[in-house]
């Protein structure tokens, strides 16, 4: 598992793959920076640090963050199939379970590296510019630590659902367009719910929907635990799923 992991983790090093797409989140904040500006009541410019992360990780769910973390997967995941790796390693003995999980560990990484570059370097550039917006004392760490860890999960179980697609198909245009879908009906469901506040119930259950429940100022001890709930069912199931059919797949 080490020898594999340290594999992984020299070839998202080596990913151009995984910089463009880093390349592109960054142009994307920058193009937001510019018309933030025009607008003074969203005007990073003038926000503190604790409002710019706030607001540059609840923007992210209404930008193509999460599609591009989908369609990473097929080129991180589905081109190992492709390209025969996959079937090398399980010939040189690595247990399949082994495969999957370093594979997909390191892929939970480059998601998270993708979904925070912006959101944190914007932080740490607003708050060294006009402050952090409170004192900063031990209980804002706490808050800090705990709104970084539940995002973390949030984008691992968004991760995980294009991870266990990547494996079940094997195949690039499939995953891309599995991913592109799920981003599309995802918006479709934001635009029903603001016309049928009905449906908020079941909108608020999705993965999809729990980086904007903990991101708004109301959001309680509960709204955190549903999400991290949510999240570790989603890991579970999709891990559990993609490990059974990596399993059953006849690799050629």
């Amino acid at each position: 598992m080490f020898n594999l992991l340290k594999i992984e983790f020299y070839k998202l090093k080596k990913s151009k793959i995984f910089y463009f797409f880093l390349f592109l989140v960054i142009l994307q904040a920058i193009i937001i920076y510019i018309f933030s500006i025009k607008d003074f009541s969203k005007n990073l410019n003038l926000m503190n640090g604790k409002e710019t992360l706030v607001y540059m990780f609840f923007i992210q769910s209404t930008l193509t963050v999460n599609m591009l973390i989908g369609v990473f997967a097929s080129d991180y995941i589905v081109t190992e199939f492709t390209s025969g790796y996959i079937k090398n390693l399980i010939s040189y003995g690595h247990r399949r379970t082994s495969i999957f999980i370093s594979k997909t560990m390191v892929y939970y990484i480059a998601s998270i590296i993708l979904a925070f570059t912006v959101p944190v370097v914007m932080f740490l550039i607003n708050t060294a510019r006009n402050g952090y917006g409170e004192a900063f004392t031990f209980n804002s760490l706490v808050v800090l630590i705990r709104l970084f860890f539940i995002m973390s999960l949030i984008y691992i179980a968004i991760g995980s659902i294009s991870a266990l697609i990547a494996f079940a198909s094997r195949n690039v245009n499939i995953t891309m367009g599995l991913v592109i879908a799920l981003d599309f009906i995802n918006r479709i469901f934001n635009i029903m719910v603001i016309r049928k506040p009905s449906f908020r119930w079941i909108f608020d259950k999705l993965i999809f929907s729990q980086p904007s429940i903990v991101l708004q100022d109301k959001a309680t001890a509960v709204d955190f635990l549903q999400a991290g709930v949510i999240s570790l069912i989603t890991i579970l199931v999709t891990t559990a799923a993609g490990i059974y059919i990596f399993k059953k797949e006849d690799i050629k």
